[in-house]
């Protein structure tokens, strides 16, 4: 066997291991449709290789180098739908359809031009550079680039730099071969077979990369999520605030932190069942969701307690923002609640960050706030006093609520 006889056996195994992959991604979650795209398109890659791998066995090729050809190109548009996919781009179906049946017919009518015609070099693998072009635009023309992104969107462009200089590379090297099964044994076949080895498998783990980053994060985010409540759990928000946290006081920037408790709360799972207090915390949590911006960091961190981290926000500004927040929840209406005379409300204690404050703190400090709430009869807030010493607040004794 050659060595571009070996690339290509190699190509057609890592296309066999990339669509695999590719496929149990898909397996995994069923709504990437960008996998689906990938894994298909790397499984009609093997069919590529596999055909440009008996072509030298053959007496009459003709038929078997325009199938390799048509299948590649599929196989690329069918990547490239994957990729409009992944960059929340609409798949041009119209413009696919026209590079495929152009390129057929390109194809056909150059079939009979000689083997070393530049031209007709040209014309077969420009369909491929202008594919790769494609997938980079898709990359550059989206908001949701990462680093890795850019990486991708760069590999993208040297795919097509790399289709786009082989006729030239194939006169630089002696040319492609007198026929399509003298083609594997020339130096132009182990030198562009190599090269788009490495081009591809480079690409290929790349996209692996940023599809799995995604279910990663997918992951991270579920386990940081309260069910109930559709925000953050004690171990999300504590995550986050503490990254908040750092950043404001290296920005010496004010940010304040909210701890609220739904007032009797105990009585209306009693009273009503569970499935109404579900629904009680449900409602209070869309209202905060409702009146909180994307820098707010809000959570549900026990059953009926819930913490909200406001960066930029002084004392006074928290204040009006909890205000806000009960007089809401004072107005939420619940049919299974309609016939009772109690009325739902909510107390908050709250505690600006003091200079190099940790997070436990600050919690604390919110806490006896919070106490300080019910003890004054509840539906109420209270701020925290900066001075208040750290002991203090360590064995706090919550009023039942």
């Amino acid at each position: 066997m050659s060595g571009a006889g070996f690339i290509l056996a190699m190509n057609l195994f890592m296309s066999g291991i990339f669509a695999t992959a590719f496929f149990m991604i898909a397996l995994y979650d069923r709504k990437s449709a960008p996998a689906h795209f990938f894994a298909l398109a790397y499984a009609l890659g093997m069919l590529n290789f596999a055909i440009e791998f008996l072509i030298p066995s053959l007496a009459d090729a003709r038929v078997a180098v325009f199938l390799a050809f048509a299948v590649l190109i599929v196989a690329m548009l069918i990547f490239t739908a994957g990729i409009a996919q992944r960059y929340a781009k609409s798949i041009p179906w119209t413009l696919f359809a026209v590079v495929l049946v152009g390129s057929i017919i390109a194809n056909q009518l150059t079939v009979d031009m000689p083997r070393q015609s530049i031209v007709r070099m040209s014309i077969y693998q420009g369909p491929y550079a202008i594919i790769f072009a494609l997938c980079a635009l898709f990359v550059l023309r989206s908001p949701l680039r990462s680093g890795f992104d850019r990486v991708l969107m760069v590999l993208f462009a040297l795919n097509s730099a790399h289709f786009l200089s082989k006729p030239f590379l194939a006169v630089a090297l002696g040319g492609m071969g007198d026929s399509p099964q003298s083609y594997i044994s020339t130096q132009y076949a182990l030198l562009s077979q190599s090269a788009s080895a490495v081009l591809s498998v480079a690409t290929a783990i790349l996209l692996l990369t940023i599809l799995t980053r995604k279910i990663l994060a997918n992951i991270s985010s579920v386990s940081e999520t309260d069910v109930l409540s559709s925000l953050l759990n004690r171990r999300g928000f504590e995550g986050r605030a503490r990254v908040a946290l750092t950043r404001a006081q290296y920005l010496a920037s004010p940010i304040s932190l909210i701890i609220c408790d739904l007032d009797y709360f105990k009585q209306i799972n009693d009273s009503h069942g569970h499935a109404t207090g579900d629904k009680v915390i449900a409602g209070f949590a869309a209202i905060l969701r409702a009146v909180s911006d994307r820098e707010k960091v809000v959570a549900r961190i026990g059953g009926e307690e819930f913490a909200i981290l406001l960066p930029g926000s002084v004392g006074q500004a928290a204040r009006q923002y909890a205000e806000d927040v009960r007089q809401a929840f004072a107005g939420f209406e619940l049919a299974e609640l309609a016939d009772n005379s109690q009325s739902l409300s909510a107390s908050f204690g709250i505690a600006e960050s003091q200079l190099g404050e940790g997070l436990s703190s600050m919690m604390r400090r919110a806490d006896h706030a919070l106490y300080e709430a019910k003890k004054a009869g509840r539906n109420c807030v209270r701020i925290a006093a900066n001075d208040l010493p750290a002991s203090s607040l360590v064995n706090v004794q919550r009023l039942e609520r």
